[in-house]
């Protein structure tokens, strides 16, 4: 009988322990069922990059109607960006495209300089007013201007809120 005793206290203790532990006050998720989605390709020419010195780093900023007051502050925002990846088959180079989530980050060495950097390409949005802002940037972990992007981005944004 007192094994019995024990093993049920130790088996409510762990119990109510487990479903203590469990349900934290602090944790809130959100799950919603049919949100809406609205999808961009945005393409970034050359001609759109400007050097932003105060954040040492290139932008490319655009008014965005989509971002709205209830977008900003209810919304969430997702981005990628299109990369071109080289692959070897047989030893012989191919190309492919893949879309990277940002902020995408890479690391590449300047055999000139016999460096390693790192390239951060972002995005940030604003709202301040209507209409709101998409913010593109290009930056180095040097921070130095390396010259004006001269390849076309394309990024791809994806809204989702539900009112």
């Amino acid at each position: 009988m007192k094994k019995l005793l024990t093993w049920i206290g130790t088996g409510a203790l762990t119990l109510l322990l487990s479903a203590g532990l469990s349900s934290c006050e602090g944790d809130k998720h959100y799950y919603e069922v049919g949100a809406d989605l609205y999808t961009e390709i945005i393409s970034v020419q050359p001609r759109d990059w400007s050097w932003n010195a105060q954040y040492e780093r290139y932008e490319a900023i655009f008014d965005w109607d989509e971002i709205d007051r209830y977008m900003y502050l209810k919304g969430s925002v997702t981005a990628g960006v299109y990369v071109t990846e080289t692959a070897y088959e047989n030893g012989r180079p191919y190309d492919y495209e893949v879309l990277r989530s940002l902020p995408f980050v890479h690391t590449y060495y300047d055999g000139n300089n016999n460096e390693i950097y790192t390239r951060t390409i972002g995005f940030d949005i604003g709202y301040a007013s209507p209409p709101g802002q998409i913010t593109f940037y290009i930056q180095d972990s040097d921070l130095r201007e390396f010259g004006t992007p001269t390849a076309t981005y394309r990024f791809k944004v994806t809204l989702i809120w539900r009112q």
